[in-house]
């Protein structure tokens, strides 16, 4: 878990002491919850993992659940998005996460009434 939780950290911009507080548990129980295994989100038993890290870290199990699902969600969204970077190279990952944040962005009611923009190309053309 120690790879989610740092995933995480850096996803929502937390230090450890705001994790700690995000979690509503201690330094201790921290400590425990990375050095758990990752459970699988795609596995029958992803419930009862969650659970029984839960129970042995004293951290709510929706919070657990969610840290990893999340994690789980923008890695694969990630990989889909740029398929030829090796997945070891993290030099593209801050454009990849502004992408991912842009594209979840709604549009204003104002801009929803008016219909988008001509693209360059299709200026092109119609003024020919």
């Amino acid at each position: 878990m120690a790879q989610v939780l740092a995933a995480y950290q850096k996803q929502e911009r937390l230090s450890d002491q705001a994790l700690i507080a995000h979690l509503n548990t201690t330094s201790k129980m921290l400590t425990r919850l990375a050095l758990c295994k990752k459970p699988d989100p795609n596995s029958s038993e992803f419930a009862n993992q969650i659970r029984q890290i839960a129970s042995y870290t004293e951290i709510e199990v929706a919070q657990i659940a969610s840290i990893v699902r999340q994690v789980e969600s923008l890695q694969k969204l990630a990989e889909r998005s740029e398929p030829n970077v090796p997945q070891d190279t993290t030099a593209h990952q801050p454009q990849l996460r502004k992408g991912l944040l842009a594209a979840a962005r709604d549009r204003t009611e104002a801009e929803a009434d008016q219909p988008p923009p001509p693209e360059e190309d299709e200026k092109d053309i119609s003024e020919d």
